[in-house]
C-alpha cells in the first residue's frame, strides 16, 4: 500500500515477470490474466512505471497469442474490451447527471468521486491501448478496424501525453488497413484543430492523430490530402490563434513522426517559425519554442545545410523583429543531434556573438538567451563548472575574457569537451590569440589551443582549423620568445592528433619562414615549429 521504493519496484517486478510469461502463458489462462489487469487495479496504479510495465506486459501478451492464433486472441479478448469501454461510457453518463446534485447537496463525496474518475479513466486509457494493440492483427477488410480506429480517434482526448503518442503509433499501423477512410478521418481531426470548443489537450490530442494517420497514409498524404495547405491557412490566420497554435503542434507532430522525410517541408515553414516567435499571443510564441526544438533536434546533416542559410539570412534583415526571430531559432538549433551540432554550430555561435553589439536591446537579450541555449547542452563536466563565466566572456570580453582563460587553462579535464563546449570556448581563444596588448592572454590562449587536440573528438575540432592554423602560424613568429615557443608546442600537437593532411601547406610555410634572411624571429620560430612536428 506505501509507496516505498521496494514495493514500487516488487509491482513493477510483476508486471516485468508478466512480459516475460507471455510466450508460455497458456490460452486457457490469458482471459484471467486480463481479468487481473482491469479488475485488480494495478492499471489504475499511481505510479508512471508500474502503470506502463502492465500495458507493456498486456500489449506483449496481445502480440504473442495473436501470432499463435489471431481469430482466437481477438474473439476472446476483443468483446470484452468493448464491454468495458461501453459500461464506463454508461457509468459516466450517469455521475454527470448527478453532479449538479452533489454540488447542491455540498459537496461532500466530490473528493472521493474525482479518485474513482481518475482511476476509471487510466483503466479506460490502457483499454484503449489494447484495443489498438488487437486491431494490428486484424485483417485488412475488417469492419472492426474502422470502429477501433474511431475509438482510438475519440480517445486522444485523453490528458495523458504517452497515451496520445501511442494512439497515434497505432493510427499508422492501422490506416494502410482503411486507406480509403483516411480523407475523412483527416477532415474530422482538422475540425478539432480549429475549433475555439475544444482545450488545448483536444486539440493537441489531434495533432498527434493527424500526425499518425498521415504516416500510415505516407508521405503523398501531405499533398495528396492537402495537409500542408490547411495547415499553412491556419498559420497565416492572423485573427484566430488557436489555429495558429494548431499548426504549430501539427508540424512537430508530423516532423515527429516523418522524421528525415519531413525535411524538405521544414524549408517551406522557417518563415513561418520566425513570424511565430513574434506572435502577440504569448500561448502560440510558446508553442513555437517548443516546435521549433522539437523540429531542429531531428534534423540530419543535409537537414542542417537546408535550413541554416535561411535562418542566417534573417540576422542581416533591416528588421529588429526578424532578427530576433532568427536568433531565436538559431538557439533552438542547439537541440539538434550531437553530429549535426558539431558542423553547425561554428556557424551560428559567432553570427549570435557578433548580434550583442545590436543597438536594439530585445535583440541582444534573445542573442544572450540563444548562447544560454547551447550552454545548456554542454555535456563535460568541467566545462559545465565554468559555464557561466564562459557566457559572461563572450557577452563583455573585456571585463571576462581573462578570467574565463585563466579557469579553462588551470581546469584538470578528464572528460572529452564536445561540440557545444567547443563553440562556447573557440570565439573566447580566438580572440586572445589575436590580442596583441596583452601578452599573457595571448600565451594562455595559444596554450588552452594546444591542448584542445588532445581533449575533443577530431570531427568536432576540424571546423575551426581554418581559425586556428592561421592565428598558431601568426603566434609562430611573435616578437616574444615564450610566445614562439608555445606557438610551436601548440603546432606540434595539432599536426601529431589530426594528422599531416590538414596541415598539408604548413611545413613548405615554416621552410620558407626558415630561409627568411629579413627577420631572426621568423626563423627562430620556424626551427622551433619544425623541430615539434618532426
Amino acid at each position: 500500500n506505501e509507496d516505498t521504493i521496494f514495493n514500487i519496484n516488487s509491482r513493477a517486478g510483476i508486471a516485468v515477470t508478466l512480459k516475460a510469461l507471455a510466450k508460455v502463458i497458456p490460452q486457457s489462462l490469458v482471459e484471467n490474466v486480463f481479468k487481473f489487469l482491469l479488475e485488480d487495479s494495478p492499471l489504475e496504479d499511481g505510479m508512471d512505471i508500474v502503470r506502463d510495465s502492465m500495458i507493456k506486459a498486456g500489449n506483449e501478451i496481445i502480440n504473442v497469442n495473436a501470432k499463435k492464433d489471431a481469430s482466437f486472441t481477438i474473439d476472446l479478448l476483443l468483446p470484452k474490451f468493448e464491454s468495458e469501454l461501453e459500461q464506463y461510457k454508461l457509468e459516466e453518463e450517469e455521475n454527470n447527471n448527478n453532479d449538479s446534485n452533489n454540488y447542491k447537496s455540498g459537496g461532500n463525496n466530490m473528493v472521493e468521486e474525482e479518485v474513482v474518475n481518475i482511476g476509471v479513466s487510466l483503466i479506460k486509457e490502457a483499454i484503449v491501448i489494447f484495443m489498438g494493440q488487437i486491431a494490428v492483427h486484424l485483417k485488412k477488410g475488417d469492419e472492426r478496424i474502422s470502429k477501433i480506429t474511431n475509438v482510438l480517434i475519440e480517445s486522444l482526448s485523453s490528458p495523458s501525453e504517452k497515451v496520445k503518442k501511442v494512439i497515434s503509433e497505432k493510427l499508422t499501423k492501422l490506416i494502410p488497413k482503411i486507406k480509403d477512410e483516411a480523407p475523412a478521418l483527416i477532415e474530422k481531426l482538422f475540425e478539432i484543430l480549429k475549433s475555439s470548443d475544444q482545450g488545448y489537450s483536444e486539440r493537441r490530442g489531434a495533432a498527434y492523430g493527424l500526425a499518425g494517420v498521415a504516416k500510415g497514409y505516407g508521405l503523398s498524404s501531405l499533398k495528396k490530402l492537402n495537409i500542408m495547405g490547411q495547415l499553412i491557412e491556419m498559420i497565416e490566420n492572423k485573427k484566430h490563434a488557436i489555429s495558429r497554435q494548431s499548426a504549430l503542434l501539427t508540424f512537430q507532430f508530423l516532423s515527429l513522426r516523418f522524421k528525415k522525410l519531413f525535411e524538405p517541408y521544414i524549408i517551406h515553414i522557417i518563415e513561418h517559425l520566425l513570424r511565430s516567435f513574434g506572435d502577440n499571443n504569448s500561448l502560440v510564441r510558446k508553442t513555437t519554442i517548443e516546435a521549433s526544438r522539437a523540429i531542429m533536434g531531428l534534423l540530419s546533416g543535409t537537414g542542417v545545410k537546408l535550413v541554416l542559410p535561411g535562418v542566417l539570412k534573417g540576422l542581416d534583415d533591416i528588421s529588429w523583429r526578424t532578427k530576433k526571430a532568427s536568433i531565436d531559432l538559431l538557439g533552438s538549433m542547439a537541440f539538434c543531434a550531437p553530429k549535426q551540432l558539431s558542423s553547425c554550430l561554428p556557424s551560428i555561435v559567432p553570427r549570435i556573438i557578433h548580434i550583442l553589439t545590436d543597438t536594439n536591446n530585445k535583440v541582444v537579450t534573445s542573442a544572450k538567451e540563444a548562447l544560454g541555449h547551447i550552454a545548456s547542452v554542454v555535456r563535460n563536466p568541467e566545462i559545465q563548472d565554468h559555464v557561466q563565466i564562459i557566457l559572461n566572456a563572450l557577452t563583455e570580453p573585456n571585463k571576462y575574457a581573462e578570467l574565463a582563460l585563466e579557469a579553462l587553462l588551470h581546469t584538470n579535464f578528464v572528460h572529452v569537451i564536445n561540440a557545444p563546449s567547443l563553440s562556447l570556448i573557440m570565439p573566447i581563444l580566438e580572440r586572445g590569440i589575436r590580442s596583441e596588448s596583452k601578452t599573457n592572454i595571448k600565451q594562455i590562449a595559444i596554450q588552452i589551443v594546444g591542448n584542445m587536440a588532445n581533449l575533443t573528438e577530431h570531427s568536432d575540432l576540424e571546423p575551426y582549423l581554418d581559425m586556428i592554423i592561421p592565428n598558431l602560424k601568426s603566434s609562430i613568429i611573435d616578437r616574444s620568445p615564450e610566445t614562439r615557443a608555445l606557438s610551436a608546442v601548440a603546432l606540434g600537437r595539432m599536426d601529431k592528433r589530426m594528422g599531416e593532411e590538414k596541415f598539408h601547406n604548413l611545413i613548405p610555410w615554416l621552410m620558407d619562414q626558415l630561409g627568411n634572411e629579413e627577420s631572426s624571429v621568423n626563423r627562430s620560430g620556424a626551427a622551433q615549429g619544425i623541430s615539434q612536428i618532426l
